[in-house]
């Protein structure tokens, strides 16, 4: 049996999430640049994330729920993931109390490298467990898709990986190790379909 393993952020969502979530909270200023730095691989993922989560906090996790609840989605996408859900996964850097909405909006388990935001802000020692790590406990075939650095290891592991730029282009490392690139939803249903 195949395992599908998306990478939340710009895969399964639309938009991204720092970006989506700053904009919405009227604070999109103060961490442009530091999105942007992480996009082109200058600034670690866990660093950018840790100053992001710094930024966040001073808003209360019911409203960032709220606002990731209503984050667009990948409809078509979405779709496919509700249809093969005993066969798909979503992995993710976010708190697992900030995208419990996503998961029940998508009918799919996400697994989270963070409990909550306190895994990496008052604790910097803890593991910062990495989206390649949950490869390691599946059975049969897997097949994942992503775009970002920290997608990068998953995608080299995966038995297939598909890398997709619907969102921004795919990083370097991802184009590299990407059995298949796609840079449409439309492109990447049709290929997971023919895949699954």
């Amino acid at each position: 049996m195949k395992r599908f393993i998306f990478n939340l952020d710009g895969t399964v969502t639309s938009r991204l999430i720092v970006p989506y979530l700053a904009e919405r909270l009227g604070i999109a200023g103060e961490l442009l640049n530091l999105r942007e730095s992480c996009l082109q691989g200058q600034t670690p993922f866990q660093e950018s994330l840790r100053q992001s989560f710094s930024v966040f906090q001073r808003f209360n996790e019911d409203d960032i729920k709220g606002l990731l609840a209503e984050i667009p989605l990948h409809q078509d996408l979405a779709d496919f993931m509700r249809e093969h859900s005993s066969e798909t996964f979503v992995v993710t850097e976010y708190p697992v109390s900030w995208v419990k909405p996503l998961s029940q909006i998508l009918s799919v388990d996400i697994m989270s490298s963070l409990n909550d935001t306190a895994d990496l802000l008052d604790r910097p020692g803890v593991a910062f467990r990495e989206k390649s790590d949950f490869l390691k406990g599946f059975a049969g075939e897997s097949v994942a898709v992503g775009q970002s650095y920290s997608d990068a290891e998953m995608i080299n592991l995966a038995d297939i990986g598909i890398a997709f730029g619907a969102v921004h282009f795919p990083a370097p490392p991802v184009l590299n190790d990407a059995d298949y690139a796609v840079f449409s939803e439309d492109s990447l249903c049709r290929l997971l379909r023919r895949l699954s």
